[in-house]
């Protein structure tokens, strides 16, 4: 019985990678690098797409948080892009909000915008109302910040009415943010 138990408990690739994820939505980006590092590696090794691209995607994460370094991030978050499964809808809206992050970082609003878009467009395809939610938030936010608030009203209103029908508190919350 002891026996199955440890079994049942045996730190797969999947667990390790739910783990990481954990740690990233705690902001513990040293544990996060680390951990999804190994994570990363071990997913290549197995051939497991969508764990190494998303694990790719939070060491872009880190990379842009913690280290800095936008060279790294910007590597890590298109090899990602490279690797996930055409159908990770989830996974590469991260990494394309991600590589839109940088460009705003860098000022660089066309391409932030280019980005955003694409996420838009995926999480539209992907039918998810909190993601779509999310990214016209952003794209909202960028329209803000050039001035063109005629561009950014319908934006804003449109992700409050797709994060209510969501019923994502998060997509709600950033929603009213942004109103």
């Amino acid at each position: 019985r002891l026996l199955l138990r440890a079994a049942e408990l045996e730190p797969t690739l999947d667990r390790r990678h739910k783990a990481a994820v954990a740690a990233w939505r705690l902001d513990d980006l040293p544990a996060l690098g680390a951990e999804m590092e190994e994570v990363a590696n071990a997913a290549a090794e197995a051939g497991d797409d969508l764990i190494q691209g998303r694990a790719l995607t939070a060491l872009a994460n880190v990379a842009l948080l913690r280290e800095a370094d936008l060279g790294l991030a910007r590597e890590r978050a298109e090899r990602a892009l490279s690797v996930l499964p055409a159908d990770d809808y989830a996974g590469r809206f991260d990494a394309l909000s991600i590589r839109a992050q940088m460009a705003w970082w860098v000022g660089d609003l066309d391409e932030d915008e280019r980005y955003t878009r694409s996420a838009l467009d995926l999480a539209r395809r992907a039918g998810r109302k909190d993601l779509e939610s999310d990214a016209s938030h952003k794209l909202a936010t960028i329209y803000m910040s050039r001035l063109q608030l005629d561009e950014a009203e319908p934006l804003v209103k449109r992700a409050c009415e797709l994060a209510e029908e969501s019923g994502s508190i998060s997509a709600h919350g950033s929603a009213l943010n942004a109103n």
